[in-house]
């Protein structure tokens, strides 16, 4: 792992039940825990309809330094930026605790 790589600046944020709808279902927040410097490599691009609407997912891999607190539950948001990566999976490369790889999608809003 190259330091000099990690350019990005990312905000890891987890979901954060805050109350109920008036139909019982949970509202949703999202709230910043910390933040990580990381090196986001795009892997892919494509695009899918969902609901007749257009929507372009980018495949990418995170590589940052290991911290036992990255869940799958998390997401990761470019620091002041409005670009959202969904986590897929985070593994623990070479099983040492010092670096973490993770398998994130970002999906772009429809125009």
């Amino acid at each position: 792992m190259d330091p000099g790589q990690m350019k990005s600046r990312l905000v890891y944020e987890e979901p954060v039940e805050v109350d109920n709808d008036e139909h019982g279902r949970p509202i949703i927040e999202w709230r910043p825990r910390f933040e990580i410097w990381a090196d986001v490599r795009p892997i892919s691009a494509r695009e899918a309809s969902y609901a007749e609407q257009t929507k372009s997912l980018r495949t990418h891999v995170v590589i940052c330094r290991w911290r036992a607190d990255l869940n799958e539950l998390g997401r990761l948001r470019f620091k002041g930026r409005e670009r959202v990566m969904s986590i897929e999976s985070i593994t623990n490369d070479s099983e040492d605790n010092l670096q973490a790889n993770i398998d994130a999608i970002e999906e772009s809003k429809p125009a």
